[in-house]
């Protein structure tokens, strides 16, 4: 998803600075997310393992 980013003009208008500010906050905010699940899937996978 890094290029999308890239491909992002460089000067943003600053009327649109608000919501590409709420956009990385809710992209961050589900890559959190996705994280912790795959943390708790590799938790749950090695404590299966050890079994």
């Amino acid at each position: 998803e890094g290029g999308m980013v890239a491909a992002a003009p460089t000067e943003t208008p600053p009327d649109q600075l608000p919501s590409v500010a709420r956009n990385s906050t809710a992209l961050a905010g589900e890559a959190d997310l996705l994280a912790e699940l795959a943390m708790e899937q590799l938790v749950a996978a090695m404590a299966g393992n050890a079994r």
